[in-house]
């Protein structure tokens, strides 16, 4: 009888227990879709590189171990943050939004915050029934909130830009979405006089009142000027706009690297910030559930991704939002007494700072 080879019988071990491996482990994980959120803030989708039809082109974050439960939205039942809001419609607090006015805390309730973005919502629609997409140019405030929320309320999509952004960037981030409506102040519109012809823009919904100069006359030839609280005194819409999760939100803009190049523009879905909004939450111990009991104080600009998806999460949790755009340290400790966040987001410069304070 002819002696095996000692080599032929360790490779057909390994290969005895490799596929015992395969079958008993890989096999079975092949036909489950690892499902997880989108985690990322500049980050719509992701090209798929996996070749198993199975398997979703999401990857798990490493924050989130094997094994886990995988969620892509905080709730089966909701599935766009305009449902989410709507959920929340049932619960009221005197300081939905808080911010500062000549140094003093001013308080917005939450049934004033609804009543403005359900008018300002109507509005849009009355202005331009085919409007697609919005601009919202303006600082942190409770009228950037009530235009975002507007925006979700018609399943229009918001393109939320940041007061302190250069004003050639906006003028190619306006060229580039083909906005037809433009929500800002009457200061910050001045800015845009001179080239806003270039622009699809159609109407300009501005906070404050132009003046009689010859920018503001410019203005008022090449669009149709509004005032924000007039629109926002208009009848609320008959019925809610169907939204679906696949449906664009808002579009987030990023500085180019290159001035004469085109802006970058990132499309958020409904259902890509639902994920963003579960994987935060699903970061948090079980101990410390976000309620409608919370403040959130917002530091840096509204437009800025990473805190809008905080925002999102605020306005779906009834939550409390304090308006406080600042890089300084002592600005924010200063206000934190009189806001009392439970939440924060902070700029890196102001997390530098307090450790130097």
């Amino acid at each position: 009888m002819p002696l095996v080879d000692p080599a032929t019988l360790i490779a057909a071990a390994l290969a005895a227990v490799a596929a015992s491996v395969y079958l008993y482990y890989f096999s079975s994980q092949a036909n489950q879709p690892d499902t997880h959120p989108l985690q990322l803030a500049h980050q719509s989708s992701v090209a798929s590189v996996r070749e198993s039809p199975n398997e979703s082109p999401v990857y798990r974050a490493k924050t989130t171990p094997a094994g886990t439960q995988l969620l892509s939205a905080p709730s089966p039942a909701l599935t766009t943050i305009t449902d989410a809001l709507r959920a929340a419609r049932t619960l009221r607090r005197p300081d939905a939004v808080q911010f500062i006015a000549a140094e003093k805390v001013v308080r917005v309730s939450s049934d004033e915050m609804a009543a403005r973005a359900s008018g300002l919502a109507a509005g849009l629609i009355r202005l331009s029934a085919r409007a697609s997409s919005v601009a919202i140019l303006l600082p942190a405030s409770p009228e950037f909130l009530v235009a975002y929320r507007a925006c979700l309320d018609t399943g229009v999509v918001a393109i939320p830009i940041s007061a302190a952004t250069p004003t050639a960037s906006i003028h190619a981030i306006l060229r580039h979405s083909n906005a037809s409506v433009l929500v800002t102040s009457a200061e910050l519109a001045m800015r845009l006089a001179d080239s806003i012809k270039t622009t699809s823009l159609n109407h300009l919904v501005l906070t404050g009142e132009l003046d009689g100069s010859a920018p503001a006359e410019a203005l008022r030839s090449a669009t149709t000027v509004v005032s924000m609280s007039e629109l926002e005194a208009g009848e609320a819409p008959e019925k809610d706009s169907v939204v679906a999760p696949a449906d664009p939100a808002y579009v987030l803009y990023s500085a180019a690297d290159d001035a004469s190049a085109l802006p970058r523009g990132v499309v958020i879905t409904h259902a890509n910030a639902m994920a963003a909004i579960a994987g935060l939450l699903s970061n948090l111990p079980a101990s410390q559930v976000i309620t409608a009991a919370d403040v959130y104080l917002s530091t840096a600009s509204m437009a800025n991704a990473a805190n809008l998806n905080f925002i999102n999460i605020a306005l779906i949790h009834a939550c409390s939002i304090c308006a406080l755009e600042t890089t300084d340290a002592e600005t924010f400790a200063t206000y934190s007494y009189s806001f009392r966040p439970t939440f924060v987001y902070l700029e890196p410069l102001i997390s530098r700072d307090l450790v130097q304070l």
